[in-house]
């Protein structure tokens, strides 16, 4: 579990990390040095010659739908999918300048693949009630996004609403929760005895970015949260939030850089020093040729959901979403003034995940 619901609206009440296996990209079989074949079960003694081309650590798109949506907002859906697409945008335009191991497995996590067809019917999440059905023209419920992607995406829709944008910004939230998470994959261990080394590879690529985004989110909560600092006064928690999550995504996905597990310690130094100048990793290198990468970022969010600017939409970009939500009129202004509604905390909420604070500072200077 990547996190619990944080406030009373949502229809799913969790994240739920799990190793996806990935389908191919294409109908045509891939090439057999990229493909890797898979042994699943089929019900009885049967089973199932399955390709895929690698597993992501993460969640379904249908996961961060249910788990986003239930405010009862205007075409709500489709004004989640559009969302996601927009705020995933900055992370995929990071990842063409990325070079590295680990470019190619976060990559994968950027909505670019879905779940294989075998494992769909064992994730448990699918079969809750709040599960998604999503309209192909705009998305696939099964659609993989990588537990950073995951995380990030979903601490900026919830932080639309001012009041939970100010107990996110106060309590630290974000930072805490890709700390956890991290922690989370740090202990995970494979059902089988044997898993590939490509999986392995996928695993360690996110807990690498997990902890770049963290460390990043850190050191932004506490120069704006400091009272003795010199922006206590002047940042609002929807600025607080925008600047952390900015920050967070940036050394996820560290344009111009170099990622894999050897370069890590050095990336972590590099925020520790901008950390009093607020740089963001990966900043100012747009022209640093990257590594070419086998698979699109985005390819399973259509550009047509992509958010229009103003809460405006394009004509007839949406009619089939707006007819699947049974309700239309999606604005952006409507998800900043919905707050007294929606603004019990959850469980999870409260707890706040506190008791993470000191562990991470330990964990950040070592």
């Amino acid at each position: 579990m990547l996190i619990r619901g944080f406030f009373s609206y949502h229809k799913q009440g969790e994240l739920s990390v799990r190793r996806l296996l990935l389908a191919p990209i294409t109908p045509a079989p891939p090439p057999a040095a990229a493909a890797r074949k898979r042994k699943a079960s089929a019900g009885g003694d049967r089973t199932l010659d399955v390709e895929t081309i690698g597993a992501t650590f993460g969640c379904t798109l249908g996961n961060i739908v249910g788990y986003l949506e239930g405010r009862g907002l205007p075409a709500e859906r489709a004004y989640i999918l559009r969302s996601l697409r927009t705020l995933l945008l900055p992370a995929a335009e990071s990842v063409r300048y990325m070079r590295g191991t680990d470019v190619e497995h976060l990559a994968r996590g950027l909505a670019s693949c879905r779940v294989v067809q075998p494992q769909r019917a064992a994730l448990h999440e699918t079969s809750r009630a709040g599960f998604p059905r999503l309209d192909h023209k705009y998305g696939h419920a099964c659609t993989v996004v990588g537990a950073t992607a995951a995380l990030l995406v979903a601490f900026q829709v919830m932080a639309t609403v001012p009041d939970h944008a100010e107990h996110l910004w106060k309590d630290g939230s974000l930072w805490k929760a890709l700390h956890q998470a991290k922690k989370v994959l740090d202990s995970w261990r494979p059902a089988t005895v044997h898993m590939l080394e490509a999986h392995w590879e996928a695993l360690g690529a996110e807990q690498r970015a997990l902890e770049r985004a963290a460390l990043a989110g850190y050191h932004v909560w506490m120069r704006h949260t400091n009272p003795h600092g010199p922006y206590r006064q002047r940042t609002s928690a929807l600025d607080g939030m925008h600047i952390m999550l900015a920050a967070a995504r940036a050394a996820a996905y560290p344009g111009g850089e170099l990622v894999n597990e050897y370069t890590q310690a050095k990336l972590l130094q590099k925020l520790q020093e901008m950390a009093p100048h607020e740089a963001q990793l990966g900043a100012g290198h747009a022209h640093v040729e990257g590594w070419s990468v086998t698979v699109l970022p985005l390819a399973e969010i259509p550009e047509s959901v992509a958010l229009v600017t103003g809460g405006r939409r394009q004509p007839g970009a949406d009619a089939d979403a707006d007819a699947d939500d049974s309700e239309s009129g999606v604005t952006s202004s409507s998800w900043r003034t919905l707050s007294s509604n929606a603004s019990a905390f959850s469980h999870a909420s409260q707890d706040s995940l506190g008791t993470l604070a000191e562990a991470f500072v330990v964990n950040s200077v070592t």
